[in-house]
């Protein structure tokens, strides 16, 4: 057994997403990998310039929402870690 799958049996899964800004989506969405709806804890990477945002998860992923349109070449990359209840 590797250590994502020790993760995903623990009920936990963590991860950095990274996607690009193209000045038309404001939300991400990350596949957590476990099964069920965990609490998520997502954080913008320390060099990161990132527009704010709030996130939420449903049973397939983990939703960020930023409160405004990531610029067009933005590369944007967060911690984020899933955790069931």
């Amino acid at each position: 057994m590797n250590e994502q799958e020790k993760l995903l049996m623990s009920g936990f899964s963590r991860g950095i997403a990274s996607f690009t800004g193209d000045d038309i989506e404001t939300q991400l969405l990350i596949p957590h990998g476990l099964i069920g709806t965990p609490i998520p804890i997502v954080t913008r990477r320390a060099d990161d310039d990132a527009n704010l945002f709030e996130s939420w998860a449903d049973t397939t992923n983990i939703i960020v929402q930023f409160a405004s349109i990531p610029m067009s070449g933005n590369v944007i990359q967060l911690n984020w870690l899933a955790i069931l209840p």
